[in-house]
């Protein structure tokens, strides 16, 4: 709750749905056949989640009822039965009294209130430490408690979850363990005044760890500490919405640092974040005459530090991060910035967006003429594609799904068409399929069925005579000129990877959402950015500077998806994303420009766990090289020109 988890959103704003449409069905005004397909799958996942709820219930242990028979209807009908509802508590405030009463929340409402209040609470908070270190250095101060929770990869999970002790690690990733201090979540207690480094050095914290610490405040109003130095129990009220913290060793001398907070914590709970760069300091002479740290050494790693603030943006509130000197090094600004590269992203909880004024060009217009007949046309192309994959696939009796959902249920593959086909942000006239397959385990690891499987595709689409067939080291197609027609050639990657529940908003559905919105609030405008989206790659693809470094042909270019949220992220404008570059490109090599501007996905890239590799692409860092980046700013300062040149012409015109 306190980590304004978006999965807990996602499942309270499904009961408030499902609940919705059922009072409907109960008081006649429709009935569940009449619902529409959306409606349906909501009132599936109200079901499955009102089950769940029941069968860990003492009354369904004790009364061993079965539910398989049911349909879901029958199921509704049950469940509301037991779940009973009173004229005080409807069946919303049931359910949350059902799994979150122990956790001190007594109604739907108030843990709707209390997620919000936390995020809002947490970034107040810190824009107003972030102003006291405009004018003094961050210091770790006798009181204080810091714990060393790894690097970024442990931040993006504590922010997501919360950071919570060994015990409950295997809800997350199925691995527990133990320590001395079981079921709490370890913290050092700062002795005495020192400098940061001196402080660390010789506590259970010290180095060894990772780099990213956390850090709460002596005065912080969320500590409720029932055990002391002295090993006292103190005589306080427990309440479960604030930090049971105490010391971990009942008989002490009075300046024991170790102490721990009872299973775990939000991170919205915590003051500040202290982060260390992975080079090693000079134990001799940690700091330099300006308080600066001294770092030994000076070797080039990737910058974790990027993904730590982009981390922090993600999850929507404000938390200072400050290094081993004192310096604040990640302000509100930053924040702010890179935050407004979310609007539209409702899974983020942004329905806005505010589009550019300089959508409409002469080339715009007429590709927005274009667009209709494009997206039939790619539709048609999609239909034939399908009907050949599908025709394999149902002689091995496989259900069939064109979206990614979570299902882990046997038999079934996900079909995604990832391309800019399956967003509708393709060029016009293009014939560009790619196609990523999600297997389920149980064929994966058949792996004569799973080879059967991929060799019938294979043979079905050569016999519309490709141009060329390339297998990768991984085992996937790239097909060059498959005649679907006389007068229709394709080229179609297929992808093949293991299907799962772990990867959830990925990179098509995160552009897709935002596409959503942005119809939502302005159709015709939608329109006229994806006629920039268009324009865009048209213009870089022409000048061969559009494809990645990775790319079987590379050109050290941003790559498909990485130009549309970069269009996407500067108002729906090519001429604003083109300013947006330039303004910080100009006298800039490409290492200074790597650590100045980035363009991340927001949503997660599909084979992250497969390549080993950050979720969240960042397309600057990821896609482009120093070669790519030189031309790409010679094309772009060209067709700066060209635009403010045409709008000369055009204000003439109407002046005239």
């Amino acid at each position: 709750v306190q980590s304004n988890s978006i999965e807990l959103k996602q499942y309270l704003d499904n009961i408030e749905k499902g609940n919705e449409i059922f009072l409907r069905m109960q008081s006649q005004d429709i009935s569940y056949d009449e619902l529409s397909n959306s409606e349906k799958k909501e009132m599936e996942i109200f079901e499955k989640h009102l089950e769940t709820l029941y069968e860990h219930s003492l009354l369904s242990r004790k009364n061993n009822d079965e539910l398989s028979e049911l349909d879901i209807k029958q199921k509704l009908e049950f469940l509301k039965e037991k779940i009973k509802t009173t004229s005080k508590y409807d069946l919303k405030d049931r359910i949350v009294r059902m799994f979150a009463y122990s956790a001190g929340y007594k109604s739907f409402d108030e843990i709707r209130n209390a997620m919000k209040f936390a995020t809002e609470n947490a970034d107040k908070r810190s824009r107003n430490y972030a102003k006291e270190l405009k004018t003094k250095r961050f210091e770790l101060e006798a009181g204080d408690y810091i714990r060393c929770i790894g690097d970024y990869q442990a931040l993006g999970g504590s922010l997501d979850t919360g950071n919570f002790c060994k015990e409950y690690l295997s809800t997350i990733n199925e691995t527990s363990s133990s320590d001395t201090t079981p079921l709490d979540v370890d913290w050092t207690k700062i002795r005495k005044n020192n400098s940061i480094y001196d402080s660390i050095k010789y506590t259970p914290t010290g180095f060894g760890f990772g780099n990213v610490y956390i850090v709460i405040k002596k005065d912080n109003e969320q500590l409720n500490i029932t055990r002391n130095e002295n090993g006292n129990i103190k005589d306080v009220k427990y309440d479960p919405k604030k930090l049971e913290m105490f010391c971990s060793k009942e008989k002490n001398d009075g300046y024991e640092t170790h102490w721990g907070i009872r299973t775990g914590l939000a991170l919205t709970d915590i003051d500040y974040i202290l982060y260390k760069k992975k080079n090693s300091i000079n134990p001799k002479n940690p700091y330099d005459k300006n308080g600066n740290v001294n770092y030994l050494d000076d070797y080039n790693e990737k910058d974790d530090l990027k993904i730590i603030k982009f981390e922090i943006a993600r999850h929507g509130y404000y938390i200072p991060i400050v290094d081993f000197s004192g310096k604040i090094i990640y302000t509100p600004e930053e924040f702010d910035k890179l935050k407004e590269k979310m609007q539209g992203l409702s899974y983020y909880g942004d329905n806005t967006y505010s589009f550019s004024n300089n959508l409409i060009t002469e080339d715009t217009i007429k590709i927005k003429n274009e667009l209709e007949e494009s997206r039939k046309d790619i539709k048609y192309k999609q239909s034939l594609i399908s009907k050949i994959i599908e025709e394999v696939l149902q002689k091995y009796n496989l259900t069939i799904k064109n979206e990614s959902d979570g299902d882990l249920t046997p038999g079934t593959v996900e079909i995604l068409d990832t391309g800019s086909t399956g967003r509708l942000t393709n060029e016009i006239g293009d014939g560009d399929f790619d196609f990523l397959f999600k297997i389920d385990n149980n064929i994966l690891y058949k792996k004569e069925l799973f080879n059967s499987i991929k060799e019938d595709i294979l043979n079905r689409i050569k016999k519309y005579s490709p141009e060329d067939i390339s297998i990768t080291g991984n085992g996937d197609y790239r097909i060059k000129g498959v005649k679907l027609s006389n007068d229709i050639s394709v080229d179609i990657d297929l992808t093949f990877d293991k299907k799962n529940d772990k990867i959830k908003y990925t990179t098509e559905e995160c552009i897709k959402d935002r596409l959503e919105t942005l119809k939502k609030v302005d159709k015709e405008k939608y329109e006229y950015t994806i006629a920039n989206i268009i324009l865009a790659k048209r213009i870089l693809k022409e000048n061969h500077i559009y494809k990645s470094k990775n790319s079987g042909s590379p050109e050290g270019g941003l790559g498909g998806v990485g130009v549309e949220n970069w269009i996407l992220q500067n108002g729906g404008s090519f001429i604003d994303a083109t300013r947006n570059f330039l303004e910080i490109a100009r006298n800039h090599s490409f290492e200074e420009f790597k650590q100045l501007y980035t363009i991340w996905d927001f949503g997660k890239n599909h084979l992250s766990e497969r390549k080993r590799k950050y979720a969240h692409d960042n397309f600057v860092e990821n896609n482009m090289d120093r070669i790519g980046y030189e031309k790409m700013i010679k094309v772009l300062e060209e067709y700066e020109k060209k635009y403010e040149l045409s709008q000369m012409k055009q204000n003439t015109s109407i002046y005239n």
